[in-house]
C-alpha cells in the first residue's frame, strides 16, 4: 500500500512474483549466470549489510553521508523549496537527525514499530 501523498511519487522496485520468477529464471539461463541482489535481502540479509557498512574497510556508506554533510545545502538548494528527496537503499535508513528521520518515517507512513524492523 502507498501512502495518500500527492505531492510525491513512489517506485516499488520489489517485482511481482512473476516478474521474480521470470527474471530468476532468465538470470541463471544467461551466461554467465547471474541473480540480481535485490532478491537476496530478506530481513537477515538486510541486518548482515548494516553490519558490513559499519565496517571500517566498507568505505561508500561514509563517504556518501560525508558528501551529505558538505554538500547537502547545495543539494537542497538545487532541489527547490517544498522538495524532498528520499533514497532507502537496500539496508537500514540510517538518518543522523531524529527530526529529519521521523519526518521521513511519517512521510513514508511508517510508524515507529515498522521502523525498528
Amino acid at each position: 500500500m502507498q501512502p495518500d501523498l500527492p505531492n510525491y511519487s513512489f517506485h516499488d522496485l520489489k517485482p511481482a512474483l512473476a516478474d521474480f520468477r521470470r527474471e530468476v529464471h532468465n538470470g541463471l539461463a544467461a551466461a554467465p549466470r547471474r541473480i540480481a541482489p535485490k532478491f537476496f535481502y530478506d530481513a537477515a540479509g538486510s541486518r548482515l549489510f548494516d553490519a558490513i557498512t559499519r565496517l571500517d574497510a566498507y568505505y561508500p556508506t561514509r563517504t556518501e553521508i560525508g558528501l551529505l554533510k558538505a554538500h547537502g545545502a547545495q543539494i537542497a538548494a538545487l532541489l527547490g523549496q517544498g522538495a524532498a528527496l528520499i533514497e532507502l537503499g537496500s539496508g537500514s535508513v540510517r538518518i543522523h537527525d531524529e527530526a529529519m528521520q521521523n519526518r521521513v518515517f511519517e512521510l513514508l507512513g511508517i510508524g515507529p514499530e515498522e521502523a525498528q524492523e
